[in-house]
């Protein structure tokens, strides 16, 4: 966010990816392309949008924090709108190629504050695995996949390095 003229950069990403450039809600660019937006709301939850000298019909049928589906010109589009920091953040912790052969790595340099799985244990997609401190914050990092720990390559209060393998997992798919 440029705090001097209240700009704030969201990425829009779906099945693709777009930067939108805001000030003070207005819309000035999209993928640094200067732009006219306008948006109108009619009877019964529909809306007129117009982008540059185009005019497109639709609905928002559900927003769940940051997550929306739309209904424009008679096409479902589903969405996500995050501060661009925030959707770069997101993007290191994602799960990688790594989570497919059972590897949980760290997604940058750090320090683990506390490993919460120990080996042979049981996990879900999401359960915690442990925390990882980087760059002062606590980050949790969650399993990828259903199944069992097999190794646990850290300890609590050890640093690691980016990309360095944590925990190695056995998805459910793959046990005997």
């Amino acid at each position: 966010m440029d705090r001097e003229n209240n700009t704030i950069n969201y990425i829009v990403s779906g099945s693709e990816k777009s930067k939108v450039t805001t000030r003070d809600s207005d819309i000035l660019a999209i993928n640094d392309r200067p732009c006219t937006f306008s948006l109108e709301e009619m009877a019964c939850g529909v809306c007129c949008v117009k982008l540059n000298d185009k005019s497109f019909t639709g609905e928002v049928v559900s927003v769940k924090q940051n997550n929306c589906t739309v209904c424009i010109n008679g096409n479902t589009y589903q969405f996500s709108i995050d501060e661009e920091q925030v959707f770069e953040r997101k993007q290191k912790f994602a799960p990688t190629e790594d989570t497919a052969m059972g590897q949980v790595k760290a997604p940058l340099p750090g320090k683990i504050c506390e490993v919460l799985v120990s080996e042979e244990m049981q996990v879900n997609v999401g359960d915690p695995l442990l925390i990882l401190e980087a760059m002062k914050m606590h980050n949790e990092i969650a399993s990828p996949v259903t199944g069992k720990v097999v190794k646990v390559f850290v300890k609590d209060n050890e640093p690691v390095s980016g990309g360095q393998i944590l925990i190695e997992l056995k998805s459910e798919d793959t046990l005997p």
